[in-house]
């Protein structure tokens, strides 16, 4: 039986690192997941009218994690204990993660063309391609039949995440699963919210020199769940392999 699914892809970042992560599951699914989702958005935007604190328009994790902006005043207990209700839901619904990660000093000793104007650019690239492959490679392993849509927070890389589209509709057999991938406005799609919170997680993990198999690890031990995690990481082998096909 033929049914579509979708990806929510988002980026995290600062001038060393970037991260893409996000989620793959039946798009009947997403619905359930997002209105669960928002219900725990709506109940604590209930406890800060009654502290006085900023109503959240949304949740983001870089400012939940450092309790800034929307959530400023929080405590930190408060902070751990919806991210840890984030997590029981995303494991309530079981998608799969897929987050691969970057950094500007092992992309800019690999390829020289690449300054600290346009790294970001080519690691967004980069880590939305792998992103696809691996999105591309479980769908073949797992259901042959189906075909994805990616959808990924619009922003500065729109381009990239296009470039990362047509390189991979040209490197793999399998890339005939994706529809199409495209930009979408927070605003308009709750699922990049769970997007935004594994990119973060990911984000933090490449910020700490995770790698490998232990970038992956560190993310499973994170959620504590029993969710699928396909999770990489840019080590320079991989770049100078990558580096190799580029030039060829």
């Amino acid at each position: 039986m033929f049914c579509m699914l979708t990806a929510y892809m988002d980026e995290s970042y600062n001038n060393r690192t970037m991260c893409i992560g996000g989620w793959l599951c039946h798009e009947r699914v997403w619905p359930l997941l997002e209105h669960a989702w928002q219900m725990r958005i709506l109940y604590e935007n209930r406890i800060s009218q009654r502290k006085g604190l900023k109503q959240l328009s949304r949740y983001h994790a870089a400012d939940c994690a450092s309790c800034v902006n929307e959530f400023k005043g929080w405590p930190v207990d408060r902070q751990i204990r919806l991210t840890k209700k984030l997590i029981e839901i995303i494991a309530k619904y079981k998608p799969v993660a897929f987050v691969f990660g970057a950094t500007r000093k092992e992309l800019i000793s690999t390829f020289k063309e690449l300054n600290d104007e346009n790294w970001k650019h080519c690691s967004y690239y980069m880590c939305m391609l792998m992103c696809l492959l691996a999105i591309c490679e479980y769908i073949h392993k797992e259901m042959p039949r189906e075909r994805v849509t990616v959808i990924h927070d619009h922003g500065p890389f729109n381009s990239a995440a296009q470039l990362a589209l047509n390189s991979a509709r040209g490197s793999v057999n399998n890339s005939g699963h994706i529809v199409t991938v495209a930009p979408m406005q927070w605003r308009d799609r709750v699922a990049l919210q769970p997007a935004d919170f594994i990119a973060y997680e990911g984000y933090k993990l490449v910020e700490a020199h995770k790698n490998g198999q232990e970038f992956r690890r560190s993310l499973q031990r994170m959620m504590g769940k029993p969710i699928p995690i396909a999770a990489g990481y840019t080590k320079p082998e991989f770049l100078a392999l990558f580096r190799k096909e580029v030039d060829e």
